[in-house]
């Protein structure tokens, strides 16, 4: 609204992720200057550029260690609802459904317990076996050692809940006396690696599927946390989120046993995912800091490839493919070459009269192969014609229209960009 944009529902999303931060900090708001908060010129200003600091939710030491667990969730909720973008917040719908700040402790548990019994979670943390070498490969692959910093934090001090001791891994932050019930008894299994994430979520699993005995130190550790859930949950408070990140992003959405946990792939139908603007777990993530300087988000494949997938070069196969398209929708390869404007020449004109069949040939002529070939369809049945194309389309128009990929859509305005200059899209 302060940039006098028409107000949609994502207004009321921010206004939503606003709230909840208010409430969780005692009357603090995401966008307000550190050093200054009652400066309103300074949050105006922060709230246009996109710039917060969740530092106030995140980080609170003086907590009980009972009270940690559900900030990292409440956190990446409200990191998703304040984007800068209106485009990149999820819908109610989604959040409603999918976003784990949402979740009873006892589905955020039965979550964690569900990973730990996939087939490649379960045979990458045995290290042995027939196949095990694959199945190793793929649990490391999303669930990598890495991510156990992202999960643990920053420290030297073994009992802090905040703090990280790398010698030592994760065994730091659980009980002794529930350490050696679960590895000194021969009924349990008793070698772990603690410096691994695949370890520690088939250790979780492990206990929730074994109680120990009424009277054990065990048993009375786990009772004076709130049972076995609450007592990991509250160790490990960004667990959940890292772990949700982590598989939803590999797709395991597309799983029937996490039907209820996480949302279908990017690449499925719209009808999947109920007319939720944000289709993945991917979806929402941004990047930013966290407690301790530890990101919560799975980091991405690099600045580099990044730029790499925005800007493919014309190959042969983008060739083919636009000549496909271009045979799909009745225009002649030369028809083609005359809508990408090889000449140079300024093609406002041309371009603004295209038809949607036309508009849909030359969305398959970006990138390479036929990676925007798949959004014909509903730019065509979205009636999206040329002058639509060049004056008024914008970005949650794309989402509506299944352009689910943030870079996708920055490469399609992209070309659009190159049209009204005359250039032919590469």
């Amino acid at each position: 609204m302060y940039r006098c944009h028409k107000p949609t529902s994502k207004v009321d999303i921010f206004s939503l992720g606003c709230c909840i931060f208010y409430l969780f900090t005692g009357g603090r708001r995401p966008h307000e200057d550190a050093s200054d908060p009652s400066n309103k010129y300074l949050l105006c200003s922060n709230i246009q550029t996109g710039n917060f600091n969740l530092r106030p939710l995140i980080t609170q030491k003086q907590q009980p260690r009972t009270h940690m667990a559900g900030l990292a969730e409440a956190a990446h909720f409200v990191e998703a609802t304040i984007a800068s973008r209106p485009a990149d917040r999820p819908s109610a719908r989604w959040l409603a459904r999918w976003h784990p700040h949402l979740w009873p402790d006892r589905k955020r548990f039965a979550f964690l317990c569900a990973v730990a019994n996939e087939e490649e979670v379960v045979k990458g943390s045995k290290g042995s076996g027939v196949g095990a070498g694959n199945e190793k490969k793929k649990s490391a692959s999303v669930l990598r050692r890495s991510l156990l910093l992202s999960v643990l934090g920053k420290g030297t001090s073994r009992n802090s809940h905040t703090g990280y001791n790398s010698s030592e891994g994760w065994v730091q932050r659980i009980d002794s006396v529930v350490w050696e019930q679960y590895t000194s008894d021969t009924r349990y299994r008793q070698v772990y690696d603690t410096h691994t994430l695949t370890h520690l979520l088939r250790f979780i699993r492990n206990v929730s599927q074994h109680p120990p005995e009424a009277r054990s130190a065990a048993k009375a550790a786990f009772a004076a946390e709130g049972g076995v859930g609450q007592y990991f949950l509250s160790r490990f408070p960004r667990l959940l989120v890292v772990v949700w990140e982590a598989v939803g992003g590999a797709g395991w959405g597309g799983r029937q046993e996490f039907s209820a946990f996480l949302p279908p792939p990017e690449n499925a139908g719209s009808s999947s995912r109920e007319g939720c603007d944000s289709g993945s777990v991917q979806r929402i993530r941004r990047p930013g800091p966290v407690a301790e300087g530890v990101p919560l988000q799975v980091p991405s494949a690099g600045p580099q490839k990044d730029k790499e997938a925005a800007a493919e070069p014309v190959s042969a196969a983008a060739a083919k493919a636009k000549a496909a398209a271009a045979a799909a929708v009745g225009l002649a390869p030369a028809s083609v070459s005359s809508i990408d404007a090889s000449s140079g020449a300024r093609i406002d004109g041309d371009a603004r009269g295209w038809t949607e069949r036309q508009v849909v040939a030359w969305l398959a002529g970006i990138g390479t192969a036929s990676a925007f070939v798949k959004y014909g369809d509903a730019f065509e049945t979205s009636g999206v014609n040329g002058k639509l194309l060049l004056d008024d389309i914008e970005e949650e128009d794309l989402v509506d229209m299944g352009v689910t990929s943030r870079l996708h859509r920055k490469r399609i305005f992209q070309d659009i960009a190159k049209l009204r200059l005359g250039a032919r899209p590469s």
